[in-house]
């Protein structure tokens, strides 16, 4: 799968790289495997860095819409992320 992107989440992940520490990581349109298909899904921005020795990643999902996200909606977005990422942040313009 190509990756995509489009103005405002290239926004986000301007905003996550300039206030990311020197040791994290972020990454525009990343492909990610799933935890448990092992199927790879692409992620909008990954935010990857270590905690207290572990290692965390931080999905955004971004939403480039006039149209607030619903509940269905951000239902949705998590059952996609929770097998990819360790935490969800949903973006969108709305």
């Amino acid at each position: 799968m190509p990756k995509r992107s489009n103005k405002f989440q290239r926004l986000v992940f301007l905003l996550q790289h300039q206030i990311a520490g020197e040791k994290v990581v972020v990454t525009e349109s990343k492909m990610m495997t799933d935890r448990v298909t092992g199927e790879l899904a692409e992620v909008d921005v990954a935010v990857e860095f270590e905690m207290n020795g572990f290692p965390v990643i931080m999905g955004f999902e971004v939403r480039d819409t006039n149209r607030k996200i619903d509940r269905n909606a951000a239902f949705g977005i998590v059952a996609k992320y929770r097998r990819l990422v360790d935490k969800i942040i949903i973006v969108s313009k709305a």
